[in-house]
């Protein structure tokens, strides 16, 4: 078994949904490549996949988001992981599983998001799993699951679990402020972080700014570590696993960045954080702000008694941006 070209074959699939992500470097692909290798010798010639994703909508539901239930883009993201699937199985001639690590449980006690809401919409995930999993290769995994305990929100002991995360896992902010003056990939990162704290969390009621500034940074450094920790769990979990990520930061070399929906602007934007406009007499599906949906009056098409989507008739959802 030619491993060393297969593994090229399987890197060329994976690598046409990275969204033209500038951020490919030659060198990182080819270390990915060697990834890829090692994974066929070891599962002998199958490959799986793992994404962390879907945590929980964002709480912005004024600008970016229809409601806190997972809709079409959370379903059109999920088609596109399973399409990859089908791909790389055609390549290999082996099943191929994808882990869908949902990671809400592991960040959503700082972001304030009740544990409800996150076991809701991950409900909803599951429900669109069923109805597209055809060969049962999409696995969604959560928190529980990584800490042996799989049934700890249903029986009441998710609270236990996230403080064993933290305590155990998790990287106080003080070895995060140590690890960030060393390491400027890091503090560039917390910083990316507390941007996007300060778009999701406004100032409380007297409230001063530099007050709320320290209150946006110590939430970044405690995403990142979070995220260090969830990251560590997963290659503990799935150690021959090829690794995707939402973002299209890496150079391919440790993770795969994977577009999970088209954005009019070719921005990077995932169905948790926007809103899904459906192109009338098109398969395509496009995911906004939801200001901007707004703006264009574009008409919310319900599902199952839940927004579902925005439907755009008319002209071409580009143009109809630029006049918005």
């Amino acid at each position: 078994m030619n491993y060393a070209s297969m593994a090229s074959d399987v890197l060329d699939a994976i690598s046409g949904y990275a969204g033209g992500s500038p951020y490919l470097t030659q060198e990182g692909l080819k270390n990915q490549r060697k990834r890829i290798e090692t994974a066929l010798v070891e599962m002998r010639g199958a490959i799986s996949l793992v994404i962390p994703c879907f945590p929980y909508k964002s709480k912005n539901r004024k600008d970016k988001v229809l409601s806190p239930r997972a809709d079409l883009g959370e379903f059109s993201a999920i088609a596109r992981l399973r399409t990859i699937t089908v791909h790389v199985s055609e390549i290999t001639g082996c099943p191929c599983d994808l882990f869908l690590a949902q990671d809400g449980f592991v960040f959503n006690h700082v972001d304030g998001i009740p544990d409800e809401e996150v076991a809701e919409y991950r409900s909803d995930l599951g429900g669109m799993i069923e109805h597209l999993n055809c060969g049962g290769n999409l696995h969604l995994e959560g928190l529980e699951h990584y800490m042996g305990d799989p049934h700890a929100y249903k029986e009441g002991r998710i609270g236990a679990i996230k403080k064993r995360l933290v305590d155990e896992f998790t990287m106080s902010n003080d070895q995060v402020d140590a690890i960030a003056d060393r390491d400027e990939n890091v503090n560039h990162r917390i910083n990316q972080l507390e941007r996007f704290a300060k778009g999701e969390n406004d100032p409380t009621e007297g409230e001063s700014k530099k007050s709320y500034r320290r209150r946006m940074r110590d939430m970044a450094k405690k995403v990142w570590a979070l995220s260090e920790a969830w990251s560590d769990m997963i290659s503990r979990q799935h150690p021959y696993a090829i690794r995707f990520s939402i973002h299209p930061y890496s150079d391919g070399s440790t993770k795969m960045p994977v577009r999970l929906v088209d954005t009019p602007d070719n921005v990077w934007r995932s169905p948790w954080m926007g809103s899904p406009v459906r192109m009338e007499n098109s398969d395509r599906t496009y995911i906004v702000p939801k200001r901007t949906a707004e703006s264009m009056g574009l008409r919310v098409v319900e599902k199952e008694g839940r927004p579902w989507c925005y439907r755009c008739a008319g002209q071409s959802l580009p143009s109809a941006m630029a006049l918005a």
